[in-house]
């Protein structure tokens, strides 16, 4: 009887891998469309404040 229900699962669980679609990888950003602006999150402006004093 487990034989059964094991077998089942795993015809069920093909089956669902059949119906799916192929995963397409996207295409990453091309660097031309950069604005040139950085955004950092940091938390607390006093805390983060100090790791950016000898950026210019």
């Amino acid at each position: 009887m487990a034989f059964l229900l094991l077998a089942g699962l795993a015809l069920v669980w093909v089956r669902g891998q059949e119906s799916r679609p192929a995963a397409t990888a996207a295409e990453p950003p091309s660097l031309a469309d950069a604005t040139g602006t950085a955004t950092f999150a940091g938390g607390c402006f006093w805390c983060v404040e100090s790791a950016f004093d000898g950026v210019e």
